[in-house]
């Protein structure tokens, strides 16, 4: 068992070796014995932090992903990162390797710099936690007050991210033919929200919002509670993957309060133009409610019921 930081050669062979910086915001990057990196750049800079720990197989890769699009529903363009790996003191410098090597792969492939952050075992978490800190730049700052008749978009599918963790962690319990797992696999390129971002910032949109914990449910929840409105959402609209579905069904979850990092809301007044320009990019868009004056969100179900969502709990805390 182990406890405490990496050695020097563990950390240059299994974290420094494995990162660099390429970015020419970047003017000094991860090293031995380095405190901090230094970026210089004259645009507005973004940042935003998230952790991951319900997924232990991929967790380097969602790090990476679920920060960029944090950066992205803000209307930024992600840069550079830093890396926070906890391991369980029964794991190896390999293992650590692993994760950063997965990460690294990620964050090249969106032209990210991992520019340094902390690496350690501990006998306090029984899995690896990643939490990555992300910053990005921006021209201008996408935002205004919601407003009642603004449609309500959400791109690609319902559970993406949910279904990636799920079909990995959860593999043993569920009863998945070859094609749903090679599916489920597939969605790991999808959960980047970064193409999105760069088309509907050219339109006269509301906000944005990268749909994480609580699913679809809950992030249209948190905005209205946050700006001070309702809104109506319809199921029958919301996009679902079968294998999503099929997922779902053997655990007895709901889709729609799934985890969702891959799908972003976008709130705009006039949706037509956008979703004809998001499609033209191959991304999935579906107008799922609109913004009322009102102090609810009503989720109007394919069975013909309403419901009132009143919570953001996610439904993947259930087989944690």
């Amino acid at each position: 068992m182990r406890v405490g930081k990496l050695t020097n050669e563990e950390l240059k062979d299994c974290v420094i070796d494995v990162i660099g910086a390429k970015r020419p915001e970047v003017l000094s990057s991860a090293g031995i014995s380095k405190d901090c990196a230094a970026v210089k750049c004259g645009d507005i800079i973004l940042l935003t932090s998230d952790p991951i720990t319900a997924s232990s197989r991929i967790a380097g890769k969602l790090a990476v992903l679920v920060s960029s699009n944090d950066v992205a529903a803000g209307g930024g363009s992600p840069f550079c990162c830093l890396l926070t790996v906890i391991a369980p003191s029964f794991a190896t410098a390999e293992d650590i390797k692993a994760v950063m090597t997965e990460a690294q792969e990620q964050a090249a492939a969106l032209n990210i710099d991992i520019v340094g952050g902390h690496t350690e075992f501990s006998p306090y978490v029984s899995r690896t936690i990643v939490s990555c800190t992300m910053l990005g730049r921006a021209k201008r700052l996408v935002g205004r007050a919601l407003k009642e008749g603004d449609s309500i978009l959400m791109t690609k599918y319902a559970g993406l991210e949910g279904t990636v963790i799920l079909s990995n962690d959860m593999r043993g319990r569920l009863n998945l033919t070859a094609a749903e797992i090679a599916a489920a696999d597939a969605l790991t390129d999808r959960i980047s929200v970064l193409e999105e971002s760069r088309v509907a910032v050219n339109f006269d949109i509301s906000l944005m919002h990268d749909v994480t914990e609580g699913g679809v449910f809950g992030a249209v929840r948190e905005v209205c509670m946050s700006n001070g409105v309702g809104a109506d959402i319809f199921e029958e609209k919301i996009p679902l993957l079968p294998v999503t579905e099929s997922i779902c069904a053997q655990l007895g979850l709901n889709p729609y309060k799934l985890i969702s990092s891959g799908s972003m809301l976008i709130f705009c007044e006039e949706p037509d133009a956008l979703i004809e320009a998001l499609k033209n990019e191959g991304i999935e868009t579906a107008k799922i409610g609109e913004i009322k004056n009102s102090d609810c969100v009503r989720a109007f179900k394919k069975d013909g019921g309403i419901s009132v969502i009143d919570s953001g709990e996610d439904e993947i805390s259930k087989n944690l």
